[in-house]
């Protein structure tokens, strides 16, 4: 039964064994064509890279599909999930406890979850300041007690059951500490500028030119972020400021760094890859600000609906990012949208691959979420990655958005508590196909290797509820 918020616990979650029968299959993915890449360099690896033995060469996977939610934080989604390191209370700046409140996905409030409002409810580490966040409501509605709040579990049925069938990691910390557009430049770079390509700056905003300019309630995201607009709307972070860094110098959504995409394109022989998003030059639309990808016309696939005609014809590439319609994302909005449209849209992705024995024997899908979305958690990250992991990123890292792992070979029912960040999904993808490393966050973070056992019998797909 899907509980409500309980005391604070952790540990392992060893329900009943899924059955394990299942016919393998293989497929090999057709190949993009490749393009001479005229891109900065990948940094050096740092050297605590060298403890991930997930080998390339042994693994069954050869598709790798990260669906990318949005807004939501662990102690707001999986609030109660068993013997995962939830809470039901938190303070605020007075020092006041706070119940947390159920409210729904299809809530028409939201919470601000620019770099400002970070730094606010982080409060130099206290993490009290959730009563300081910025709050904006459309039709009357209202929240019973701010950021303070849980999803209701009528509502996170189909998540849940994923991650009770395959496996939740609940301390995974979003790489940055600020909205959707410099998050998903990290969930494709490990980064968003900053590292010296285009000077000691990187993306910190969606774009206004102010550090208000967050995402908090909007009717979708606005058609300017890519490399066509060259405004200045950009606010940034300079990067040779001190944590949690100093915001300035607006710019234009352009830049160029190498992605995950540029290391397939780079391996012998070229990996296939698709950026599936609802429209072009959004804030979701991540590659369209990857200015070498951009001139090369290595743009999205619009709709991102088509993952779902590319899977039916085995059309499926290698490497799959798919990010939600407006409609279909787990972010507040500003008209009615249905509660369950979000997890809903994730469960057709899901039970199309996995009803599908082409795919599903070597296929792993990741799950995450691009940003906190301004909710309450309760967790900071602890002595393995403080001090920074990164020193020269002051941006560096948010509070926990979940992360649910589903393959024939995760360990099933396991709740894993190694702090890592969304940047292991990067590094799951170089270590599964042997890409070597990009140098950014997807250095400093692990691979997901312990979650995974390739020896096993492949277990059974379990559909996500989808209704």
């Amino acid at each position: 039964m899907h509980m409500g918020p309980q005391p604070h616990t952790r540990g392992r979650f060893c329900a009943a064994a899924l059955a394990t029968i299942f016919v393998t299959a293989s497929c090999s993915a057709p190949s993009s064509s490749v393009h001479s890449l005229l891109v900065p360099a990948p940094s050096p690896a740092l050297q605590h890279r060298a403890r991930f033995h997930h080998a390339g060469a042994s693994t069954p996977i050869t598709h790798v599909v990260v669906i990318i939610q949005e807004n939501r934080s662990v102690d707001n989604l999986f609030n109660g999930f068993p013997n995962a390191d939830t809470t039901q209370y938190g303070y605020d700046s007075h020092g006041n406890l706070h119940v947390l409140q159920p409210v729904s996905l299809a809530t028409e409030c939201g919470g601000g979850h620019s770099h400002t409002s970070f730094v606010s409810e982080f409060n130099n580490g206290a993490m009290n300041g959730w009563d300081l966040n910025n709050i904006v409501c459309y039709h009357g509605q209202t929240l019973p007690d701010g950021m303070f709040a849980y999803v209701p579990g009528s509502e996170t049925a189909a998540y849940w059951a994923a991650a009770s069938n395959y496996a939740l990691a609940d301390e995974v910390f979003q790489g940055n500490e600020g909205p959707s557009f410099p998050a998903h430049q990290y969930l494709i770079a490990g980064q968003s500028g900053g590292h010296g390509a285009d000077g000691t700056w990187a993306f910190a905003e969606n774009g206004g030119g102010s550090s208000s300019s967050d995402d908090s309630v909007e009717q979708g995201p606005p058609v300017r972020h890519s490399c066509s607009n060259r405004k200045p709307i950009i606010a940034q972070i300079d990067f040779q400021s001190s944590y949690p860094g100093t915001e300035g110098n607006t710019t234009a959504p352009c830049k160029d760094y190498p992605t995950i995409f540029d290391l397939a394109m780079s391996h012998s022989p070229p990996l296939s890859w698709r950026y599936y998003a609802n429209q072009a030059g959004t804030l979701w639309s991540a590659v369209d600000s990857i200015r070498h990808l951009w001139q090369r016309r290595e743009g999205p696939t619009i709709p991102e609906s088509t993952v779902l005609n590319d899977i039916a014809s085995h059309q499926l590439p290698s490497i799959a990012y798919v990010t939600p319609s407006w409609r279909n994302s787990d972010h507040p909005h500003s008209s009615p949208v249905p509660a369950k449209a979000g997890p809903e849209w994730v469960a057709r992705v899901v039970n199309a691959i996995g009803n599908d024995p082409y795919y599903w024997a070597n296929t792993t899908i990741l799950i995450t979420w691009d940003d906190w979305g301004g909710w309450f958690d309760h967790a900071v990250y602890g002595s393995t990655m403080h001090p920074l992991s990164f020193p020269t990123d002051p941006y560096e890292y948010g509070f926990r958005v979940p992360l649910i792992v589903i393959s024939p070979y995760v360990k099933a029912h396991l709740v894993d508590h190694t702090q890592r960040t969304f940047d292991s999904v990067i590094t799951y993808i170089e270590s599964t196909f042997a890409l070597g490393s990009l140098g950014m966050q997807d250095s400093t973070t692990d691979d997901l290797s312990d979650m995974f056992d390739y020896s096993q019998q492949p277990l059974q797909f379990v559909p996500m509820p989808s209704k």
